[in-house]
């Protein structure tokens, strides 16, 4: 059913721009969302790889720091005065001085590095740790210093002769160490490692951020974010709706990774593309429907009713008319030339119509000069024999029928006569057929309305005609023949109709006579029609042009002869 209606508005002028249109703006609008769309992401993978970027810059500059304070290390073995005071000094006095300035020579280069939990010289002969610690926690502290006397016994000897970074966790805390050690004597920097990240400055530049280390397996080492514009440590983060970046550390067996909120990242070019495309959709349905209209006001809809015009021509309905202002120039000109073309169609139909009725009107008037003589004489003749058997009231009866018949039929009337006219010229007619056949013809007229007998309006002789041809075909001389004519009224859709029913008791008609009748009646009878055929195919064509097709003329065998005609009970004159 939707098909159907689909490819019938597609046959018409406006479903065939129409839906081409709407193909083509639904292309249009996929591939600006697509554009739209890739857009984003285009500009999410610049975003991934300008954070990725951006990360692996920071990661190389505290790389840059962490070779700093390991080429510190290497320097500071260097300096043989203070190692040998350290390694075999004068005295106890110039042991603690030289510990002492390499301490604060470490603090030094340093001052300025945040996240160093601690910087120490530690020297195994003596079990000696001197260490500056900036941890605020001294248990911390203390924890930090078992860790180291603790790994350098695990480590004996002289086995860092390089220096190295290392992550290790104490008291529930990742920290990344960095020593170098010559025979016992071993010196270091401890650095948180949240202090690491911090020190890249990245959530400076994203605050929305997290920055975090995992281990080789990606297990969680350590985590900060900006939290009230402070660093703070986080536990674990969801990675869900972020954006992840990462790369690997320099000197130590970690990743760093970087997650970014996409929402809060991307919302606003979301917002933007969202924005675009409302508006484009917004812009392209007016604009569609502007067209649209635009189209069916000044094309499609003067064409449907130039359509519209052409069906009423087609039916007959010649008094419609297009406008010819108020449209675009070219229809105006099409509406003239189309009402100009009814015009001389309505002109050419009057004047075929007027002809039909003048042959038609010819061949009636040739036709009672046929038959007019044939009935005077045979009246005639029986007028004598009525007289000569002295039934002179019969003859006189006679002789008054005969008068009228002649009277109506030979009188100029119009194309219409009412039925009451109609009915006393049958009537007077079918006495003449009584009196010339008394024991063998009988008639009987009745009507259900008697209304009828002044409204309905018929083409004069149309029943006489009718009762002719039942006559013709029903009259014998086995046995009477008896002629019913009915007249009532029937309604058919809201219109006033009058049927009038000839029947008769007679043989009917033979199946060649129907045929011969039928043939008369599509216009398909090739041989010559006889008198009485021309008088039935004048009355079938004047019934067909006088009421422009709405009257009706059946001939069928139903007990004998029917004949059935039906015409409008009320018709205008023409």
């Amino acid at each position: 059913m939707l098909m159907k209606k689909l490819r019938r508005f597609y046959n018409t002028l406006i479903g065939r721009v129409t839906l081409p249109l709407t193909l083509v703006v639904l292309i249009c609008l996929v591939l600006i969302i697509g554009v739209n769309i890739r857009i984003y992401q285009v500009q999410k993978k610049e975003t991934l790889t300008y954070a990725q970027m951006y990360l692996e810059n920071c990661r190389n500059e505290y790389s840059a720091q962490l070779d700093t304070m390991s080429a510190f290390y290497q320097s500071m073995f260097a300096n043989q005065a203070t190692y040998q005071q350290l390694k075999k000094p004068v005295s106890e006095a110039a042991f603690h001085m030289a510990a002492t300035q390499m301490l604060q020579d470490m603090d030094d280069v340093f001052f300025g590095y945040s996240g160093i939990a601690m910087t120490y010289c530690y020297i195994a002969e003596r079990d000696y740790l001197i260490q500056s610690s900036t941890h605020p926690n001294y248990e911390t502290s203390e924890s930090l210093k078992r860790y180291i006397r603790d790994s350098h016994g695990r480590t004996p000897g002289n086995v860092f002769t390089q220096s190295t970074w290392y992550l290790a966790e104490v008291d529930g805390m990742q920290y990344l160490f960095n020593s170098i050690r010559q025979q016992n004597i071993e010196i270091g920097v401890v650095l948180e490692s949240t202090g690491i990240l911090r020190n890249t400055h990245i959530l400076d530049d994203y605050p929305q951020g997290i920055l975090y280390l995992t281990d080789e397996n990606g297990g969680f080492l350590t985590g900060i974010r900006s939290e009230a514009g402070n660093i703070v440590s986080c536990s674990p983060p969801d990675t869900d709706g972020m954006l992840h970046i990462r790369c690997m550390s320099r000197h130590i067996p970690a990743e760093l990774h970087l997650l970014l909120p996409e929402n809060q990242l991307l919302d606003p070019l979301r917002k933007q593309i969202v924005l675009n495309i409302s508006v484009l959709l917004a812009g392209t349905a007016a604009m569609f429907w502007l067209v649209i209209y635009l189209f069916y006001r000044f094309t499609a809809k003067p064409v449907e009713d130039i359509a519209a015009v052409a069906k009423g021509l087609g039916s007959g309905e010649l008094g419609q008319r297009l406008p010819e202002t108020g449209q675009i120039t070219e229809i105006s000109e099409i509406n003239h030339n189309f009402n100009e073309l009814i015009t001389a169609i309505t002109a050419l139909k009057i004047d075929l119509y007027e002809e039909k009725l003048r042959h038609q009107e010819a061949e009636l008037a040739q036709l009672r000069l046929q038959l007019n003589p044939h009935l005077l004489l045979n009246s005639l003749n029986l007028v004598y024999t009525m007289t000569r058997q002295q039934h002179y009231e019969v003859a006189m009866q006679f002789t008054m029928c005969l008068i009228r018949h002649f009277r109506f039929v030979l009188k100029k009337v119009h194309h219409f006569v009412p039925l009451s006219e109609e009915l006393d010229f049958c009537g007077n007619y079918m006495e003449i057929l009584s009196l010339q056949y008394p024991s063998s013809f009988f008639y009987e007229i009745s009507l259900s309305d008697e209304e009828l007998r002044t409204e309905t309006l018929l083409p004069p002789l149309s029943i006489e005609n009718l009762i002719e041809n039942a006559v013709k075909y029903g009259l014998t001389q086995e046995k009477p023949l008896h002629i019913g004519i009915k007249i009532g009224r029937e309604d058919r859709n809201g219109l006033s109709f009058t049927t009038i029913d000839i029947r008769d008791d007679g043989p009917g008609y033979s199946e060649e006579a129907l045929a011969y009748i039928h043939r008369i009646q599509d216009g398909t009878e090739t041989r010559n029609i006889a008198s009485d055929g021309v008088g039935l195919k004048n009355l079938i064509e004047r019934l067909r042009i006088l009421y422009e097709g709405n009257a009706e003329l059946e001939f069928r065998n139903d007990g004998g002869a029917r004949i059935r005609m039906t015409i409008p009970s009320v018709w205008p004159q023409k």
